[in-house]
């Protein structure tokens, strides 16, 4: 599970979990993991959006040999208002 997490605890049944702080910020967001606070640079969206692809990319190749099955809860930061955008429309 990366991403918005709007439950009081921290995620529980997950291998690998990163959850936002609160509601987050639209740029330079923290996450909570399990053992740790990762301070992170960037649009909010495109990071979580990088480490979930990443993640995803890591589970195949290592289990690709074992045929086993992947889980990603894939968690945007999106909101209903564009009140901020990736940097990365900029560039379109």
């Amino acid at each position: 599970m990366i991403g918005k997490w709007h439950i009081q605890s921290s995620p529980t049944g997950f291998d690998n979990w990163q959850a936002l702080i609160g509601q987050g910020p639209y740029y330079d967001p923290r996450f909570l993991t399990p053992g740790d606070t990762i301070q992170t640079e960037g649009y909010t969206t495109d990071i979580i959006t990088d480490l979930d692809l990443n993640w995803l990319e890591t589970q195949l190749i290592t289990l690709s040999s074992m045929r086993a099955k992947v889980f990603l809860s894939l968690q945007t930061f999106l909101m209903i208002t564009p009140i901020a955008h990736s940097l990365r429309q900029n560039k379109a």
